[in-house]
C-alpha cells in the first residue's frame, strides 16, 4: 500500500475511542464477544471478504455501544464503466485467497442497514491493481431511533 493509504489509515484509527474492536471475519463471527461491549468497530479491507455484507453490518450493529461508530477504510465499486469491470471480474477475483468482493457498496449496505455516514472520502490507491484501486474512508453513526410510543391505559 503507498504512503498516502498508510496516512489514511493512521487518521482513522487515531479517531478511534472507548473500546475499540477491529474488525476481523473471525470478530464477526465470534459470539463470545460482548453485545454493545465497543464505542468503536473499525474495518479495514475486512468488509469486502465478508459472504452477507448486510449481515456483517448487523452484526456490527450489535456489538457497538449506544451512540458508538463505525471507522471504514475499504475498497468499493467505482461509478461507471470501471464499476462494471469490477462487477465483471469479481467472480473470478472472489476465487483469491481472501475472497475479495471488490465491487461492493459499502457506503450503501450502511445506509440500508440503519446506519448515517457522516464523513466519506473516496479515493483512489495508487498502488493497488485497478479492480481493487477504488477507496473510500468514512465514519457512520447509528440514526437515532424514533421513540416508542407507549399506550396508557387507565
Amino acid at each position: 500500500m503507498s504512503g498516502e493509504f498508510t496516512v489514511r489509515k493512521q487518521r482513522l484509527l487515531a479517531d478511534a475511542s472507548g473500546r475499540v474492536l477491529e474488525l476481523s471475519t473471525a470478530a464477526l463471527a465470534d459470539r463470545s464477544l460482548p453485545p454493545g461491549g465497543y464505542e468503536t468497530v473499525v474495518s479495514i479491507h475486512a468488509l469486502c471478504a465478508v459472504h452477507d455484507l448486510d449481515a456483517a453490518i448487523r452484526r456490527i450493529d450489535e456489538l457497538l455501544a449506544p451512540g458508538g461508530k463505525v471507522l471504514v477504510l475499504e475498497h468499493v465499486r467505482a461509478p461507471g464503466l470501471r464499476g462494471r469491470m469490477q462487477d465483471l471480474n469479481t467472480p473470478i477475483w472472489r476465487l483469491a485467497p481472501f475472497g475479495c468482493h471488490a465491487n461492493r457498496d459499502v457506503i450503501g449496505a450502511l445506509r440500508r442497514n440503519g446506519f448515517a455516514v457522516t464523513d466519506c472520502d473516496r479515493f483512489r490507491e495508487r498502488r493497488s491493481l485497478p479492480i481493487v484501486a477504488p477507496h473510500i474512508s468514512a465514519v457512520a453513526v447509528r440514526k437515532a431511533q424514533p421513540p416508542v410510543n407507549e399506550e396508557r391505559t387507565e
